[in-house]
Order: structure tokens, then sequence, then C-alpha cells
């Protein structure tokens, strides 16, 4: 049986995004039950693409994060204004129509990681999340057709994270090796590294521009999705990400 596991949080966006019509007369909003089934119907049709029995919503806690005790500024410019008017009663919708997970501290796309990664059950992570390529497993981004199903394997996934703490987000409020950018050297070598060669790199691109091993630490346990191995489902402590955490 195969299992998906849905990024809630841009379904819930997206649905609520597209009942608003803005004209010259001002801003229309559709009803919320035609917001609702739009919602039903974009997870119906990932079912049916990927050969699915089943959905889990995977929900963000928006009270707290715990990245924020690792780097203040994470997320703090996000502009809370543009919020869809549907959107708080659509993510209510999934969570009462469909199994749901939702732990206090993490975002949507760690509870995927989460999910994904606790047993060997058979999961797709469905989300358009660029971040949810630093988790291994099956991987499908709506966004991405031309891509399609991916499976991304550990070594991948830990590319990928360095390559995320080599650039920084800056929609996500963390700047990585200030000056070294996608295009640059370091860059472009970190996605083609054996697993025992990454943190050399991550850490000669910070030294290029004078920043310590602790400063990409940090930058790197603000890129990082948590898997089960950074999670206590029991405890639900967080357990921080370590260089040694590369191995594979």
């Amino acid at each position: 049986m195969t299992t998906l596991l849905v990024d809630a949080d841009i379904i819930c966006f997206k649905a609520a995004a597209r009942a608003e019509e803005v004209t010259a007369f001002g801003k229309t909003v559709g009803p919320l039950e035609d917001a609702k089934a739009d919602c039903d119907a974009t997870i119906r049709g990932y079912e049916k693409l990927l050969g699915a029995d089943s959905s889990v919503m995977a929900l963000s806690c928006r009270r707290d994060n715990f990245r924020n005790d690792v780097l203040p500024s994470y997320k703090m410019g996000r502009d809370s204004s543009t919020r869809p008017e549907h959107l708080t009663a659509l993510k209510l919708h999934l969570a009462e129509s469909y199994p749901s997970k939702l732990f206090h501290r993490l975002e949507g796309d760690d509870v995927l990681g989460i999910l994904q990664t606790k047993d060997d059950s058979d999961t797709i992570i469905v989300s358009e999340d660029k971040d949810l390529r630093t988790v291994p497993g099956k991987l499908y981004a709506p966004h991405r057709d031309e891509v399609g199903l991916i499976d991304i394997t550990p070594l991948e996934a830990n590319q990928f994270l360095m390559w995320q703490t080599i650039c920084g987000d800056s929609t996500d409020g963390f700047k990585g090796a200030l000056g070294v950018g996608k295009r640059s050297p370091y860059a472009e070598a970190v996605l083609a590294a054996d697993a025992d060669e990454l943190w050399d790199i991550v850490t000669d691109a910070y030294a290029s521009v004078d920043m310590t091993e602790d400063e990409a630490i940090v930058q790197a346990r603000c890129a990082k999705i948590l898997t089960i191995k950074h999670f206590d489902l029991f405890t639900k402590e967080v357990k921080l990400w370590t260089p040694n955490d590369l191995e594979v």
C-alpha cells in the first residue's frame, strides 16, 4: 500500500488563493465549500496519479519554531498580511477529513520528513518545497511535472542539504555563506561530492568569506528538514543536526 504524505499548507494556500479574485472594484472571495472541494479534488488527483491508497496531511505549527532558538531571525521577515481569507478554515477541513499530523514547534516540512523516514512503509512526499530534497525517499513536486517522481538517496539528500547550507535561503531568513552564491565552485562541487568530502567543502566555502565552522553549523540546522533521526516521537524533542550526521 502506498501512502501520500501531503504538504497541506501548500494545498490549502493555493486553493484559498484560487477562491479570491481581485478586480478594479475590490476583492471577491468565493464560497468556502467550493474551496474545500478544490482541496479534496487536488488530493484525489494526486492519489490517482501516483497510485496511492491513502493520504496523510502534514500541518505546520505556527505558534513557535525550534529554529528560532538556533537563529532568531529565521522566517522573521515573512509577511502574514497576504494570507488568503479561507486559509485557516481549509487547514481545519483537511485536519478533520484526513489522517493528519502536527507537532509542536515543527513545520509541516519537518512532519513530512519524520513520517517519510520513521519506518519502511511505502510513502511519497507531495510538496513543491525544494527543502524536501534534503529528505531521503520518494518525492513528487507537482509544479515540476517534467521531473516526475524521484527517489532521493541518503547521499543526494545530504548533498542538497550542504548546498542549502552554502547558498542559504533568503525567504526563510538564513543567509548561508555570505557572498558565496549558487554559481560558485563550492556550490557546484558539493552536489557531486562523496559523503566524506561534503563538510570540508562547506567549511572551505565559509572560510573563503571569513566565516566560522560554528556559523556553518547554525545555517545547516536551519536548512535541515527533520527526519526520524532528529526527532524523538515519544518525548517530542528535537535532536539538532551535527556534521557527524553526514555519514551514510
